[in-house]
């Protein structure tokens, strides 16, 4: 089982990446004697990178300006970070004669900086601090429980909102049921893919046979709720084609009769009849999404998502929600803030505002 909080502590926090060691440690220097925390990665992003990134308020790399000409597809990464958080790049001057500029992709997304003085460390913390107080609003944090009858269900249905959960500061767990070797998924794929948002895992492989809306499925999963106390559960929506989801919908909604906030997520299989009433906006963590697909898709097999159709999806339920890239909910249950007073004041369009990507 992996576990792991991802933010923790108060602090403004900022992660440096570098392939320049004396910059990287320059920066470090400077920013040390001011209050912030900071993270060093000196190689390329991982997919298990994206975990210490949500943790970001801010990115700084440190570069020679090769990074694209290597080929490590840092330039992509980030810009994918600077969709969430102020990112920053620090590398010498262009040279004219040495040809295109390597990092010219990242051109509108980030600052470039050449030189590492007071004024850039200061415009650093300052961005910092302000990402930190736009996503961490005031209020109890919320502890998210998303339960799937198989591998991957989760990640289909609600991968983005959950890494928009983890951004935000929220405690996330992933209840997974089924068989392994479900559409050739595997629990280590399961694994690998909470840990790209170090989301607390329960792998529990319940036989196909007993997949069913019985009082075992709901003891299981009451287990998983009693250990997590969630303040919000996603499950499957009813209207679904596959019985096992089905059943886990209905043994579910049993299991979390206590949690204040209930909805239920699209998957591959939900009928014409799935209803959602609440879209939430997750462009800026579409590609934490596609990280945690990637990871059931190791061995290319083709049985999974494709990131094309996934996109799809999220911009067909965008035209409900103003534009970009949605993940739809059909909600339960939510108890509002003045019928719970310890109530988290709107858990989604709290998601939307500390979501909101730093750059347009």
């Amino acid at each position: 089982m992996d576990t792991g909080k991802v933010i923790t502590g108060e602090l403004p926090h900022v992660v440096i990446i570098y392939d320049d060691k004396p910059g990287a440690m320059a920066v470090l220097a400077k920013l040390a004697r001011q209050m912030v925390t900071v993270q060093l990665i000196g190689r390329p992003i991982t997919a298990l990178d994206f975990a210490d990134l949500l943790a970001a308020d801010a990115g700084v790399l440190v570069t020679h300006g090769t990074w694209a000409l290597q080929g490590q597809n840092v330039t992509a990464r980030a810009a994918e970070l600077a969709s969430i958080v102020p990112c920053f790049v620090v590398r010498p001057p262009l040279d004219p004669e040495a040809g295109p500029d390597p990092l010219a992709p990242l051109l509108g997304f980030v600052k470039f900086a050449s030189v590492v003085d007071d004024a850039f460390i200061q415009t650093v913390v300052t961005e910092a601090r302000q990402s930190r107080a736009a996503r961490r609003m005031p209020g109890p944090r919320e502890v998210v429980l998303a339960i799937g009858a198989h591998p991957e269900d989760v990640e289909v249905g609600v991968g983005g909102i959950l890494a928009a959960h983890v951004f935000a500061g929220d405690d996330v767990a992933i209840l997974t049921l089924g068989q392994d070797g479900h559409a050739g998924s595997t629990g280590q794929e399961a694994r690998a893919a909470a840990a790209v948002i170090r989301a607390r895992l329960f792998l529990d492989p319940v036989p196909a046979a007993r997949l069913a809306s019985t009082s075992d499925l709901v003891d299981r999963i009451a287990a998983v709720v009693d250990e997590v106390r969630p303040t919000v559960v996603y499950v499957h929506a009813a209207e679904d084609q596959d019985p096992h989801h089905r059943a886990v919908h209905d043994s579910t909604c049993i299991a979390v009769d206590g949690v204040r906030t209930v909805a239920a997520y699209q998957s591959r299989s939900s009928s014409v009849r799935f209803q959602p009433t609440e879209f939430v906006a997750i462009r800026a963590f579409m590609p934490v999404k596609l990280e945690m697909l990637a990871a059931y898709d190791a061995q290319g097999s083709g049985s999974h998502p494709d990131a094309k159709g996934v996109r799809i999806t999220a911009a067909y339920w965008s035209r409900f929600a103003g534009g970009g890239l949605v993940e739809p909910l059909e909600v339960l249950r939510a108890t509002s803030a003045a019928d719970d007073p310890d109530a988290a004041p709107g858990t989604w369009s709290r998601l939307s505002a500390a979501s909101a990507p730093a750059v347009a």
